[in-house]
């Protein structure tokens, strides 16, 4: 993902030298020349601890034992915790450490903490000895170690728990004394088996494999009732899978023991509570609050997201500001530009966007994405040949997830035309409309036949854009959003009937839509002239949770409502 550094040396010598330098990176000594990490005195991560058994069978040990520790060092409300799945990320993370377990030292300045528990455990004929060690991350200097602690083979959580004592005693003498009252007032943990789907659970869900990772929640909550935290993460688990209603089942039965939940599971449970119904301010606010409970983690990335979602950009910059987008979870996580510089843009902040995207660029020098973030500030800056430069750029860049060369013409033609050039628009338009016939002359599918649509909705051909998403419409009566183009031509047209039938169709689709066909409707509507209706519509498909903000300012659709004291107010950020 991120860029590699060729070079062609000129000699032997600079061989021998760059092999040196090399060398002495991988040494312990080697992390004195990267950037000095920002640690926070009294944040703790827990590294999971490393299988020194030969055994595959107990390697759920180790993160089992970084997980419990955890788990009662966040209860204390004393410490800033470095939650498990991080950790998990991290430990699993080759951009961070090829083929082998990141350092003691590298955990701290991954995640920013000035303190680290580390471990390992190994087997003495039948029994598991587990030694610990707690580690300050600026020096690199083991500051405690701790008496190993020995226990059956079959029964580690026994010495799991003794680990974890004595690890709060430590940091009571390291940390905060008030840490030392808690290290017998909280209960153990839960039946091994189900505390072993659980961590399963959890490591299968950091690659991205939720119906794995629901299973063994299930398993792990359904073998103890009482075990809350894996009844919160089946609720995550459908919540990935997009099922609502069952995130709703799970909350609800949540409800009656929240006053037993840890403050970070409480605000977990609202989360589960507020997502399924949108991208409103309860979700903004309770992103807000994981990411404060959370502040090593992709929490921080969500509440950004969220915050410009729900039109606080200003949020967002300042949430991104505070994270290192090369170390931690957000080493190889994209979207952070992203994001980072749509928020810019909504706040017309656009030479601070331009710098932002070009530090995207540099780090994802191969992503579509990142190559859109800066032409979309080109194009608010006037740099329209910087633009077609881009766009042409796309060609030799691999396809991803929602971008490919005849999307980002697309995306270049409404920012041309959204910045007052709408001459260079059509052109862009068409372009794209080159694209998208020569993939369906090769065969092409119903996705390329959308984007020939929208190319030619782009460059005023309002017919022949209708024609194609009415045939669309008619093998997908399920993608709705055709019959939106289709009414937003129909008025262009001057064919009042047509676009009526379309916003008809629209409200009655509405259900579980979260605003995106209201805000269909509020097109159609400023089209038709119905100025005050299409007003009203923006604001109703806001409050059904639809992030109508960012989309607003590069409409077509909406361009004789610009300047109107009502819209305006609508698209002003709120912060």
């Amino acid at each position: 993902m991120t860029g590699i550094l060729r070079s062609r040396p000129a000699s032997i010598v600079a061989l021998a030298l760059l092999a040196a330098l090399v060398m002495l990176v991988a040494t312990p000594l080697g992390h004195l020349l990267r950037p000095r990490a920002k640690l926070v005195p009294a944040r703790v991560v827990v590294a999971p601890f490393e299988n020194a058994t030969g055994r595959h069978d107990l390697d759920v040990v180790g993160p089992m034992t970084g997980d419990w520790i955890a788990e009662g060092l966040t209860r204390t409300g004393v410490v800033e915790v470095v939650q498990p799945a991080t950790t998990l990320q991290l430990a699993g993370d080759s951009a961070i450490a090829p083929r082998k377990r990141l350092s003691d030292v590298r955990f701290g300045e991954e995640t920013g903490a000035a303190t680290v528990v580390a471990g390992s455990y190994s087997l003495d004929g039948d029994s598991l000895v587990f030694q610990t060690r707690l580690i300050e991350t600026a020096s690199g200097r083991r500051i405690v170690t701790l008496d190993p602690v020995r226990t059956p083979a079959g029964t580690p959580l026994a010495a799991i728990e003794i680990v974890r004592r004595r690890v709060m005693a430590a940091l009571a003498e390291r940390v905060s004394p008030a840490l030392g009252s808690w290290t017998s007032a909280i209960a153990r943990p839960p039946a091994y088996e189900s505390y072993r789907a659980y961590v399963e659970g959890l490591r299968v869900s950091v690659g991205g494999h939720w119906p794995q990772a629901l299973q063994e929640f299930q398993r792990a909550s359904t073998s103890d009732s009482s075990f809350y935290g894996a009844r919160l993460h089946v609720g995550l688990a459908w919540l990935n899978l997009g099922q609502p209603s069952q995130v709703d089942s799970v909350a609800r039965s949540l409800q009656p023991v929240h006053t037993h939940l840890s403050r970070l599971d409480s605000v977990l449970l609202e989360w589960l509570e507020a997502s399924p119904l949108g991208e409103g301010e309860d979700v903004y606010r309770v992103s807000r609050d994981m990411s404060a409970l959370e502040p090593a983690s992709l929490w921080v990335y969500q509440y950004g997201l969220t915050a410009m979602l729900t039109n606080h950009p200003g949020q967002t910059i300042a949430a991104l500001s505070r994270i290192d987008p090369q170390r931690g979870v957000y080493r190889g996580w994209s979207p952070y530009w992203e994001t980072l510089t749509a928020a810019e843009h909504m706040r017309h902040a656009y030479k601070d966007e331009l710098r932002d995207a070009l530090r995207g660029r540099r780090q994802y020098p191969a992503l579509l994405s990142a190559l859109v973030s800066e032409l979309r500030a080109r194009a608010a800056l006037g740099d329209e040949g910087r633009v077609w430069r881009l766009a042409d750029r796309s060609r030799d860049l691999p396809a991803e997830p929602g971008w490919s060369e005849g999307a980002v013409r697309l995306f270049a033609a409404r920012e041309l035309r959204a910045h007052n050039d709408p001459d260079d628009a059509r052109r862009m338009a068409s372009r794209a409309e080159a694209w998208y016939q020569k993939r369906l002359d090769s065969g092409g599918d119903a996705a390329d036949s959308s984007g020939l649509a929208m190319a030619f909705y782009l460059q005023e051909r309002w017919s022949e854009s209708r024609a194609l998403f009415a045939a669309l419409v008619a093998s997908r009566p399920d993608q709705l959003h055709y019959m939106g183009y289709i009414g937003t031509a129909a008025a262009r047209l001057g064919d009042r009937p047509t676009a009526l039938v379309s916003m008809k169709l629209l409200e009655r689709a509405g259900g579980d839509s979260r605003g995106i066909y209201t805000y269909w409707r509020a097109d159609i509507a400023a089209l038709l002239g119905e100025r005050d209706r299409a007003l009203a519509l923006l604001r109703e498909a806001r409050d059904q949770g639809n992030a109508i903000y960012f989309k607003m300012h590069s409409d077509p659709d909406l361009e004789s409502l610009r300047g109107e004291p009502a819209f305006v107010e609508i698209e002003r950020p709120r912060d």
